[in-house]
């Protein structure tokens, strides 16, 4: 009699250890299959997206918004820098030279300062002097083997000459190819970079550094792989996956237990 009213406890203890488990499964069974189903829908619209990429025309569309374009943006490594010349605006991103918003094919080290010259600008970094014309055009680019010296500091003087101070002495030219010693330099301005650069200016010269957007093919694989979110993107993905799987073993040990 006790052997038997003990053996129907343990039946009992048994039961109800395999029920608790049963409803510890379930209750994760479902948060697991809700958040995973969010990436399953993911991957399954842009998967047929890109199945037929060219039917969409994906590639052909591009993205200009500014949180996409910011997104895929190379990230500045300095702040920019920028200097007047007359009328116009000159500035420099991480080497890169904007005239009024407009990319130029020049590159300088930094930006010393601008000046406006006989038609046209001249932009100064501390190894080269840049030559622009009025619409972005690189006139001439003379570099540490044609001037003078290292540059300091450029500016213009009272009778229009570009005027370059460098750590061997002051000089003066027209063209950026003959320099003449300045012993008395005179009334010079001097030019000196902005570090806070006007958003009229700094704008136009960030969204053409930034590009003409990007394209949705990109967009709609980078979303599908995980790396429209950044480095962690990827590793996401891999937790969606691992959570389906996690999904599916707990799905077979409900099954087996409803046997």
């Amino acid at each position: 009699m006790n052997g038997r009213a003990a053996g129907n406890g343990n039946g009992r203890n048994n039961g109800n250890g395999r029920n608790g488990l049963s409803r510890l499964l379930r209750r994760w069974h479902r948060r697991v299959g809700l958040a995973a189903a969010l990436f399953v829908l993911l991957l399954a619209v842009t998967g047929i997206l890109l199945s037929h990429a060219e039917a969409f025309r994906l590639s052909q569309v591009r993205i200009t918004t500014p949180v996409v374009t910011r997104l895929y943006a190379e990230p500045m490594r300095q702040a920019p820098l920028a200097g007047r010349a007359g009328e116009h605006w000159v500035v420099w991103i991480d080497g890169r030279i904007f005239l009024d918003g407009v990319a130029t094919d020049a590159r300088l080290d930094g930006l010393v300062g601008t000046v406006a010259g006989a038609g046209f600008i001249a932009a100064a970094g501390t190894k080269a002097l840049l030559l622009l014309m009025p619409d972005g055009e690189v006139v001439d680019r003379i570099d540490t083997a044609s001037l003078p010296g290292r540059i300091e500091r450029i500016g213009r003087g009272a009778s229009g000459a570009i005027v370059l101070a460098t750590a061997d002495g002051i000089f003066a030219t027209r063209d950026g190819l003959d320099f003449t010693p300045m012993d008395d330099p005179g009334d010079v301005r001097w030019s000196a970079p902005l570090a806070s650069v006007p958003s009229d200016a700094l704008a136009p010269a960030l969204a053409a550094y930034r590009g003409d957007g990007v394209t949705l093919h990109r967009i709609v694989a980078d979303l599908h792989s995980g790396r429209f979110m950044g480095p962690i993107g990827p590793y996401v993905m891999d937790a969606a996956a691992l959570g389906l799987i996690l999904l599916a073993g707990s799905g077979f040990i409900l099954w087996r237990r409803r046997r």
